[in-house]
């Protein structure tokens, strides 16, 4: 019985770049928004907000980090309100003396939280509940939008649910209380999804580079994870033809 000779390799990349190409082509950019994914959206945003219920019943969780963050939160919203657009120094810190935290630490968490603090002049607690619930809804509507023509509708809302149920989400938010790497989350599955539209359509990596803005904004660890993973993408569609290299 004679042996059956190997399948060249060639033919294996060829078939890896058809199972690629498979699952870029099903992942069809099509802003087709039906009925049921408004129904998506208000499920994923009554999870957000139901997530963070302490929060806005009024009760401030104590975690790692929370007295440092409830006091830039305050101090910033009120430089904001004074007319200073980006205050890098906080002035009344340190009983008087003043801080450089913004001189080295990202300032776009600080500007949603102004949103709720100094704009609609919530108290710090139901503050920290809506920036996070914010973030919540649109990280878990990133999940939904990255999956939902690939997955299906209900994969990817049931997805989407998962992330904002994530452990480290939550153990971010009621013990660390980080309040950047939080927010970096929203980041991370737009980044995937903008990866994965660039694959396809090159002025899509706009987006891309948007979403490296904004976590350079945020979190420049969590830059880090993105350019990684994201690399990581971008690599296997190159070499199995799926895609063109970026430079």
């Amino acid at each position: 019985m004679t042996a059956r000779p190997p399948r060249s390799i060639p033919l294996q990349a060829q078939r890896v770049a058809d199972q690629l190409q498979h699952q870029t082509t099903t992942f069809t950019h099509r802003w087709d928004l039906k009925v049921s994914d408004a129904i998506a959206m208000m499920i994923v945003a009554i999870g957000a907000i139901m997530m963070h219920r302490r929060f806005f019943a009024g009760e401030v969780i104590l975690g790692h980090d929370t007295v440092w963050h409830s006091l830039w939160i305050n101090h910033f919203s009120q430089q904001i309100s004074d007319g200073i657009t980006y205050p890098r120094w906080l002035a009344e810190t340190n009983y008087g003396y003043g801080s450089p935290t913004f001189v080295f630490y990202p300032p776009l968490p600080y500007y949603l939280a102004y949103l709720f603090k100094g704009v609609a002049h919530w108290p710090i607690a139901q503050t920290f509940g809506g920036v996070y619930s914010l973030i919540s809804f649109l990280s878990g509507l990133s999940v939904y939008g990255y999956k939902r023509h690939a997955w299906g509708r209900i994969a990817a809302l049931i997805a989407g649910l998962f992330f904002l149920l994530a452990p480290y989400n939550l153990y971010d938010r009621y013990m660390r209380m980080a309040l950047s790497s939080a927010v970096a989350a929203l980041w991370l599955p737009l980044g995937l999804w903008m990866t994965d539209l660039a694959v396809e359509r090159p002025h899509w990596r706009w987006g891309v580079a948007g979403v490296s803005a904004g976590l350079v904004l945020t979190n420049v660890p969590s830059l880090l994870l993105f350019n990684l993973f994201g690399g990581r993408i971008r690599s296997r569609r190159t070499i199995a033809g799926v895609s063109k290299p970026w430079c």
